[in-house]
């Protein structure tokens, strides 16, 4: 996998507002970029960020998140530790 940048992305569960997430982009300074939507459920999970037009589906497995992240156009990527390395 070709490295192109890193995002980091904070997951929380809150007992009111259900699974909540922010994105940061240190390769832009861009932090606490608010997801609009966060779907966490058995192995997978779903990132969205309407403004950006960010999208992230991906399965865990062997110790991380394996799937697609979608900005324009799709690329394979791997989330580790809390990183899509694209």
């Amino acid at each position: 996998m070709q490295y192109l940048g890193c995002l980091s992305v904070s997951l929380k569960s809150d007992p009111n507002l259900g699974n909540i997430s922010t994105l940061d982009s240190p390769d832009q300074d861009a932090f606490g970029i608010p997801v609009d939507t966060t779907l966490f459920e058995n192995t997978t999970l779903k990132i969205v960020v309407v403004k950006l037009g960010i999208e992230y589906n991906g399965e865990f497995a062997d110790g991380s998140f394996k799937g697609i992240f979608m900005q324009a156009i799709s690329l394979k990527s791997k989330l580790s530790h809390y990183r899509i390395m694209i």
